[in-house]
């Protein structure tokens, strides 16, 4: 139910301005299909990224995997596809670290996803950095229901 809430939210987001360049009718396709054929769009989206689609491939293919209920390796792609130096747009970049903190949360690992929910807040640092700073060391021995909680009250 959460993993639904979270592609319906991304589905009606508008594309970012970078989408315009490679295909975005593709995009907004898989996007679509993301959520109602995960598997089929997780073939399309990965043919796409090794053909030269990019990052709206790998987005794509990234919340098929949350719709598979592969949460952990659909974070583990978005951290990495935000913490991308050649990512043109930084509200995009925003959006991926919360999208990839949400996928942790649905993972059920609490810390990662504060350390993406923060590398979120952290606009002004350069991408790799926003991860490295949002490290929190204490969080790894807190219950993840009491990391949901921190994180919840921080947004």
């Amino acid at each position: 139910m959460k993993a639904a809430r979270i592609l319906v939210l991304t589905l009606l987001m508008p594309l970012p301005a970078w989408a315009a360049a490679p295909d975005p009718q593709h995009y907004r396709l898989c996007l679509n299909a993301s959520s109602n054929n995960p598997s089929a769009a997780l073939i399309d989206a990965e043919t796409w990224a090794r053909q030269g689609g990019g990052v709206p491939a790998q987005h794509c293919a990234a919340l098929a995997l949350v719709s598979l209920k592969r949460y952990g390796e659909a974070g583990t792609r978005l951290d990495k596809l935000a913490a991308a130096k050649d990512l043109p747009d930084a509200s995009f970049r925003t959006e991926l670290f919360d999208q990839a903190g949400n996928a942790w949360l649905l993972a059920g690992d609490g810390a990662r996803a504060v350390q993406s929910f923060s590398a979120a807040l952290t606009p002004a640092l350069r991408p790799a950095e926003a991860l490295e700073a949002s490290a929190v060391p204490a969080a790894p021995h807190l219950p993840p229901r009491t990391v949901r909680r921190i994180t919840a009250s921080s947004l």
